[in-house]
């Protein structure tokens, strides 16, 4: 039997030659809908059961299936309604429906704790015939989803975790096949097949342990800086760019340094509104900075902070705080040490500064 309907939302109909009786369906998709139908039908499992009865009696090539009339989703219910009345399919003696159809259907039921619980406990072991299987692979085939449709999919797994009992469960009805069991054994993969996958996963790096994901190839966000990181893999190495204020300038650090590593063949992030430059492409790169180095006892350059720190140590080390100036720290060194150490205390000589 043909179901290759329109997709719009619409009314269909069954329709008996033997005994003339017609039952009456809405549908958001009249094709997906009526793929459904005979799906359930196919296997006695129709929601109908006065349907699924009459199917099983006359048999599939007794019925004829037709689009009645197409609509608009919101209008559905009160098309279903007309039709089902004008020609009273809603009687036994006319046809199958057991309703007048519209919001009397199964649209929009919200059933109970209880209820579904029932229905949960009734689905557990139920398992999968071999036909079953490969009516789902034999409907499935063939069948490519829309970006917008993959969009969607990948949208309503993100986040989801599942828990140890459901991975066990997973396992031990489907344990790994190992060694000659294994479809993969003794395949090797054409020259070809290695250079797409090594294109394909050149320069890629992960940021899992960064914690914030970013939208661009090798960039991630380090929470205890507070910056953007740039990254770049290499021969199974990661590379580190440095840190970025910004997510875009550590983008640009990455492709800077994939370009330099691979010229032409870089995959590089595509920055809306931002050109890359790649006859110029060092100006990316961040600039090291030189090491600062202290005179003073006790006070270091954090490279982090972008300050100067204070330490003594008295049975332990002291942390004196951070300051702007090396000489702000040397200050607070000295008083600290006084105040433990009194008349024995090392004091710093503290320099005056110059102005350059």
């Amino acid at each position: 039997m043909n179901v290759d309907f329109s997709k719009n939302s619409g009314i269909y109909c069954f329709y008996n030659f033997i005994n003339r009786k017609r039952y009456i369906g809405q549908a958001k998709s009249i094709r997906v809908r009526l793929k459904e139908h005979l799906f359930d039908l196919r296997r006695n499992q129709d929601l109908s059961n006065v349907l699924q009865n009459a199917w099983n009696k006359y048999e599939e090539e007794n019925f004829h299936i037709s689009i009645i009339e197409e609509c608009a989703i919101e209008d559905l219910d009160e098309r279903e309604i007309f039709w089902i009345k004008e020609l009273h399919s809603h009687v036994s003696e006319w046809g199958y429906n057991i309703a007048y159809g519209g919001a009397s259907g199964n649209r929009g039921i919200k059933r109970s704790d209880e209820t579904k619980a029932k229905i949960s406990a009734s689905k557990k072991g139920e398992k999968r015939t071999k036909e079953f299987c490969d009516e789902i692979s034999k409907r499935m085939k063939g069948w490519n989803p829309t970006e917008e449709t993959r969009y969607k999919m990948s949208q309503s797994h993100m986040g989801i975790k599942y828990a140890k009992e459901s991975w066990e469960k997973r396992l031990a009805a489907y344990p790994p096949k190992r060694g000659e069991e294994n479809p993969n054994y003794g395949r090797r993969n054409t020259e070809k097949t290695k250079n797409q996958m090594s294109k394909s996963a050149r320069g890629h790096t992960r940021n899992k342990k960064d914690g914030i994901s970013s939208q661009y190839i090798g960039v991630g966000f380090c929470k205890s800086l507070s910056k953007w990181r740039a990254r770049i893999c290499l021969n199974g190495k990661s590379i580190a760019l440095g840190n970025f204020n910004n997510e875009i300038d550590a983008a640009l650090a990455y492709n800077a340094k994939s370009f330099e590593l691979f010229g032409e063949e870089a995959i590089l992030n595509e920055i809306e509104g931002v050109i890359f430059d790649k006859e110029n492409y060092e100006q990316y790169f961040v600039v090291k900075q030189e090491k600062m180095y202290s005179q003073y006892k006790g006070v270091t350059f954090n490279k982090r902070s972008g300050k100067w720190t204070a330490v003594i140590y008295n049975n332990g080390k002291i942390h004196l705080g951070t300051f702007d100036s090396a000489t702000d720290a040397a200050i607070a060194y000295n008083k600290k040490s006084i105040e433990l150490f009194g008349e024995n205390a090392f004091l710093n000589i503290i320099l005056e500064e110059t102005e350059e």
